[in-house]
């Protein structure tokens, strides 16, 4: 493998919290090795192996992505909170919730569409505590990456080499929209309950909107081949398997046949 190969990537962010082990996995397609920025030596790494090959990195908190900075906590006024055009269920904030940054007006730097997560601390009198930390800005991180599948761009030769195209931050993409947030605290009570969250939004008895059988897929045909590999990976011939929230779809390959498949899900009497 070179530097001129791309190559679909299967990556994970393992890390610990007070309370349990976190491990999030993530793939990536077409990964330029001239281009796109692997964390620490991940990517120079990579160019020893194989397709079904990996390598694994260990980052203290703070040396791949900022570190907990005090000065992120703030104050703000109450109507600094914006989430301009969402839900009801959000116009009041819970504690100890995380919320995209674009719910925040008046603070630099942050422009209504950004998504990544903010905290928020406490709520008393006329505003808020909020924490802009990175979720993960507190903890170490193992980050392991295996190649999949190894490439060489089409029209790519030693004489023309394919340039341009997106750089991308798989640091970033692995970690700034969601690792972390898993993360409880003894400091905060997150307060989960507010807000009738267990409404529906139609109250209307179930066999009503299954009388039309709805035999539809809710995830793109990319997503069901990833779960199918997932499933295969992980599953072998002969084991009993309990399907919860099953559907007219398992996802599971023929090749795990035979198997046994107990599933749960919704059946219109």
């Amino acid at each position: 493998m070179n530097f001129r190969n791309q190559a679909n990537l299967e990556c994970s962010v393992s890390w610990n919290s007070d309370c349990a082990s976190h491990t999030d996995c993530f793939c990536f397609q077409k990964i330029d090795f001239r281009r796109d920025i692997l964390p620490g030596r991940i990517g120079e790494e990579l160019s020893a192996v194989v397709p079904g090959e990996g390598v694994t990195g260990r980052f203290e908190a703070g040396e791949i992505l900022p570190g907990f900075d005090e000065s992120k906590h703030l104050r703000i006024h109450r109507y600094q909170w914006k989430p301009r055009g969402k839900p009801v269920y959000v116009q009041t904030p819970g504690v100890g919730r995380y919320y995209p940054r674009g719910f925040l007006s008046g603070i630099g730097g942050i422009h209504p569409r950004d998504r990544h997560p903010f905290r928020l601390l406490a709520d008393g009198g006329d505003g808020y505590e909020v924490d802009l930390n990175h979720p993960l800005s507190r903890f170490p991180l193992i980050i392991s990456a295996k190649v999949e599948v190894l490439e060489e761009p089409e029209g790519c030769s030693l004489e023309h080499e394919q340039r341009g195209g997106r750089c991308n931050d798989i640091t970033a993409e692995l970690a700034d929209n969601g690792p972390g947030m898993q993360a409880v605290t003894d400091e905060i009570e997150t307060d989960f309950y507010s807000n009738d969250p267990f409404r529906r939004v139609d109250e209307e008895d179930d066999s009503h909107f299954y009388l039309v059988p709805r035999l539809v897929n809710h995830i793109d045909t990319v997503a069901m081949a990833r779960i199918q590999q997932l499933y295969g990976r992980l599953l072998k011939p002969g084991m009993r398997v309990l399907d919860l929230m099953s559907s007219w779809n398992s996802h599971l390959p023929d090749t795990l046949a035979p198997l046994s498949v107990t599933g749960v899900g919704f059946i219109r009497s």
